[in-house]
């Protein structure tokens, strides 16, 4: 006999830690975008990377921008793990969905020790934070483009991921409203963890009945 009620709480639980994560760090990066887009401190590109120089009112920014990186990459994380324990990523798609949550971790790790390497609180951060934005982002477009594989909600969650990716590259141009983008791609995030959140409804993200292995037979 097998008792899978531990199984589906632990898989429910995960699926809501990441669904907070995602929301929650996606709403951190869409008001702080915001902020610094009104206050004229978000004009040139990479907003809301920009953030990342000196001064002050630009520290706070980066420490928040840095810490929102830090809840998408555990989300990027989780986000693998709550589709990869369903089976439902194959063999095609397991291998670049491990490699995009290494990449998401390893960037989370650099952006930890970008901010505690650095003593001088206003001039954030060290250049161990850049490889750690770059390699976070990286790894959720990776990420990204696995879950577009999968069908069911997980494939809108992949959508969300890709789209902020997409604006996100956009404000390097100094023709688009960075601001504006920035903001939006924040908002990408928190309909992916809206998504992760709301009830499952017999997706391959539903715990328990539908989970299989990827190597077991129909």
């Amino acid at each position: 006999m097998t008792f899978t009620g531990g199984g589906r709480m632990r898989d429910a639980t995960l699926r809501r830690y990441t669904g907070a994560f995602a929301a929650v760090g996606g709403g951190t990066w869409a008001v702080t975008s915001f902020f610094m887009a009104a206050s004229g401190a978000c004009q040139g590109q990479a907003c809301p990377l920009e953030a990342m120089t000196p001064g002050l009112t630009r520290s706070v920014a980066g420490l928040f921008v840095s810490l929102s990186l830090m809840l998408l990459a555990a989300a990027g994380v989780g986000l693998v793990f709550v589709v990869g324990r369903q089976g439902a990523l194959g063999i095609l798609g397991a291998v670049p969905g491990a490699v995009g949550a290494v990449t998401c971790a390893a960037g989370f790790a650099c952006l930890v020790f970008g901010m505690g390497s650095d003593d001088d609180f206003d001039g954030p951060y060290s250049a161990v934070t850049g490889i750690g934005i770059i390699t976070v982002y990286a790894g959720i477009t990776l990420v990204s483009c696995v879950l577009l594989g999968v069908r069911g909600p997980s494939q809108a969650i992949g959508g969300c991921l890709l789209t902020w990716s997409l604006l996100l590259a956009a404000t390097l141009n100094e023709s688009t409203p960075g601001g504006a983008l920035a903001v939006a791609s924040g908002m990408c995030w928190c309909g992916a963890g809206t998504l992760l959140l709301l009830p499952p409804r017999g997706d391959a993200m539903t715990e328990g009945h539908a989970r299989r292995s990827i190597a077991a037979p129909d």
